[in-house]
């Protein structure tokens, strides 16, 4: 069985946390926490970032990401290769509570602004990826 990541650990034990959205500003401070550190260490220590208290979980929220989820863990499925040893785990979370700064959210449409938001989507390895163009299409009817 592969070893469970620090945040997929805590997920299990736990039953709730903190998903935060990453965008470009705040990338060099999230790629420091990736750290491989022992399990009774912080990645938070790696950092210099305020945290808030949440109101829905135990788990305290960091307050410089433009979105901030409370979760609930809903389900966890393991995931399995061809010889049935577990390589990934899925987990199924319920949101509680979410904050989304001012500066990113259209208050009247309900909508965020991704154009503003330019969210960090993590890829294998070392590699990141930035979202670029915006694509518009009307749906059918």
């Amino acid at each position: 069985m592969a070893k469970k990541k620090d945040t997929a650990r805590n997920l299990s034990q736990t039953k709730e946390g903190v998903i935060h959205v990453v965008d470009e500003n705040i990338l060099h401070q999230m790629n420091e926490t990736a750290a491989s550190l022992k399990p009774d260490e912080s990645e938070l220590s790696l950092i210099d970032m305020p945290t808030v208290k949440s109101r829905s979980v135990a788990t305290p929220g960091l307050i410089d990401p433009l979105i901030r989820l409370e979760v609930k863990l809903q389900h966890e499925i393991p995931l399995k290769d061809d010889q049935g040893v577990i390589i990934s785990d899925l987990f199924i979370l319920k949101v509680l509570d979410y904050y989304f700064a001012e500066s990113v959210f259209d208050l009247d449409k309900e909508y965020i602004l991704n154009e503003k938001l330019r969210p960090v989507a993590r890829l294998a390895g070392n590699n990141y990826a930035l979202f670029g163009d915006i694509l518009t299409m009307v749906r059918p009817q």
